[in-house]
């Protein structure tokens, strides 16, 4: 029996192949709303930093004291969410050797000089609303940059995001670096220093789901397998004419 593959037959084919590989890109590179929830961690690299002796203050209300801090490079910045049931996220906070409970993400930002008074944006900044962040500290002596393609190796896979960096240049004596996911607000990476105090980290580690934002990883994959598929069909065309 002769098989015989119309033009159109195979246009058909091909065009569903393209497509397929279209819809899988755009779940790979598409953005997801963060939905932070109890467990969820983030993990940060410290870089640099002065190993200074630190006080832990809150932020205000209350500005309870929590104790003394300090870390050294190499080690790690860990934030766990441990209640999301209240209006500002709480976690436990372990700074090297230090461990905080009941730890609010505002609180990480005032005490490790994470935020641009007085916006405290932490490890997590409110995604939804960039423009009113972006009023909040307009007076601050802050740039504010928007960075596509901008790439990240984070849990040794390598990502791909568009961030916002803020500039910030001796702000009654602070100068501070912060890169944000445009889409989900998580911090990158960050570089802030007040007198002799600075701080150099960058994301390491995390179990929140990114995966949305691994760039064209499915494409890479799925387009040799279209271009299999055409050499495939063209030598058995060919093959079935000398039939």
């Amino acid at each position: 029996m002769q098989v015989k593959f119309s033009k159109y037959t195979i246009f058909q084919m091909f065009a569903f192949l393209c497509i397929l590989n279209v819809i899988f890109s755009s779940i790979v590179t598409s953005n997801q709303n963060l939905n932070l929830k109890s467990g969820d961690m983030v993990e940060y690299a410290i870089l640099d930093t002065s190993e200074t002796t630190n006080l832990f203050y809150g932020a205000w209300p209350p500005g309870d004291y929590y104790g003394n801090w300090t870390v050294s490079q190499n080690e790690k910045v860990v934030y766990e969410i441990s209640n999301d049931t209240t209006y500002e996220l709480e976690g436990i906070l372990v700074l090297g050797n230090y461990t905080f409970n009941n730890i609010r993400n505002i609180d990480v930002a005032s005490a490790l000089a994470l935020s641009i008074y007085p916006w405290n944006g932490g490890f997590f900044a409110n995604a939804s609303d960039w423009t009113s962040i972006t009023e909040t500290i307009e007076n601050t002596n802050t740039s504010i940059l928007l960075i596509e393609d901008y790439e990240q190796t984070i849990n040794d896979n390598n990502y791909t995001f568009d961030i916002y960096e803020f500039n910030t240049e001796d702000y009654y004596g602070q100068y501070s670096l912060f890169r944000y996911d445009v889409e989900s607000g998580i911090l990158l990476n960050a570089f802030t220093s007040f007198g002799y105090y600075y701080l150099n980290i960058s994301l390491s580690s995390t179990n929140i789901d990114i995966q949305g934002k691994v760039t064209n990883a499915i494409t890479y994959y799925f387009l040799p397998a279209v271009v299999s598929f055409i050499f495939i069909v063209y030598f058995l065309q060919k093959k079935l004419r000398k039939v």
